[in-house]
């Protein structure tokens, strides 16, 4: 190997990690009030053992991210949180239950033994809460497997469960609270709300704490300040369709088209490329909607902004079957060790 593709390797692998922890970052969303109120009940209820909470909205819209940062404020509330593989089995969730309490092992029993298998390792650790995410993969069926493994688990541990996901979350949720006689709460996580100027302040806000973090990780002489200005706000809200997750996709991308270009200036024509190569095909049409990309030319107002977050949520034909950005980590413990 000679020692300029070295040097462009190790450049390319330390990029990469950047973008890994950009990847990171959270930033107090709208929603993470109404999360923790829901986490809230469900705990609170849980020895009563009358409550299944769920957490439902679009792709992208922060639900993982008001979950992730909820649980922060709840240090009393020691959680499990697991994120589901495609098409997970019983068996599968688990071996990701037990990985995430760092008990891992396979698994091949029957359903029963598993709910007392999971039971004995939740009692000694006193955990109070399972979430398992991206629960629209479950089979909303009465007599699916999962549905015989949770509950069991419930009736002997007494854990509290949320369900999140995508909005037809609500029918596996809905089959669990029945199957063990409870009440089902839900709460919906919607894109960032643009009413109004302040919310576009509010937006900002967010933009300035993604900037901070993004100076700390990359390092000087690396300026991402263009992210904490008004104009930047604007473009982002139209670009990401007030979609937390694309807010990242977009930050992530353009912070690496900056470094390879060997900028140290962030600007919004590192955005321009790709909103274009990712989010254009993406932004569906609506009656008297014209979508041109966002970080070009001036800014767009306060009623396009408006107009393109609305029709991103409601006209057909929105890619919602996409997932653009990784989650992390599959499994994860909160609170208190």
């Amino acid at each position: 190997m000679s020692s300029l593709q070295h040097q462009n390797d190790n450049k390319s692998s330390g990029i990469a990690g950047m973008l890994s922890e950009i990847a990171r970052i959270r930033v107090p969303l709208p929603a993470i009030r109404e999360v923790g109120s829901l986490l809230d009940v469900v705990y609170d209820h849980r020895l009563a053992a009358s409550m299944v909470g769920s957490i439902v909205g679009h792709p992208l819209v922060g639900k993982s991210t008001a979950i992730q940062l909820a649980l922060r404020e709840r240090a009393h509330i020691k959680t499990v949180a697991i994120n589901l593989l495609p098409r997970s089995m019983a068996r599968d969730i688990t071996a990701q239950i037990a990985e995430a309490i760092e008990a891992p092992g396979a698994f091949a029993g029957r359903i029963s033994a598993a709910a007392n298998l999971l039971a004995r390792l939740f009692t000694p650790r006193a955990i109070d809460m399972l979430v398992i995410d991206g629960a629209e993969k479950l089979d909303p069926s009465e007599d699916a497997e999962w549905v015989q493994l949770i509950a069991g688990l419930v009736l002997c541990t007494n854990v509290a469960v949320i369900l999140s996901g995508r909005p037809t979350t609500i029918d596996p949720t809905r089959t669990l609270a029945h199957a063990l006689g409870r009440q089902q709460q839900t709460c919906e996580v919607h894109a960032f709300p643009v009413f109004g100027d302040k919310d576009i302040e509010r937006f900002q806000a967010c933009l300035t704490i993604m900037a901070a973090e993004i100076s700390e990780i990359v390092g000087p002489p690396f300026n991402p300040l263009a992210l904490d200005t008004e104009d930047c706000a604007r473009r982002m809200l139209a670009a990401s369709r007030g979609r937390i997750g694309n807010v990242s996709l977009l930050v992530q991308a353009a912070v690496r088209e900056a470094l390879i270009q060997g900028d140290f200036k962030l600007r919004m024509d590192h955005f321009a490329g790709p909103w274009r190569r990712i989010f254009a095909v993406d932004i569906p049409t609506a009656p008297g909607l014209q979508v041109s990309n966002p970080f070009s030319g001036s800014p767009p107002g306060l009623e396009q902004i408006r107009k393109v977050v609305e029709a991103t949520m409601t006209v057909e034909g929105s890619r919602d079957d996409l997932e653009y950005m990784p989650k992390g980590p599959g499994s994860r413990m909160y609170g208190r060790r």
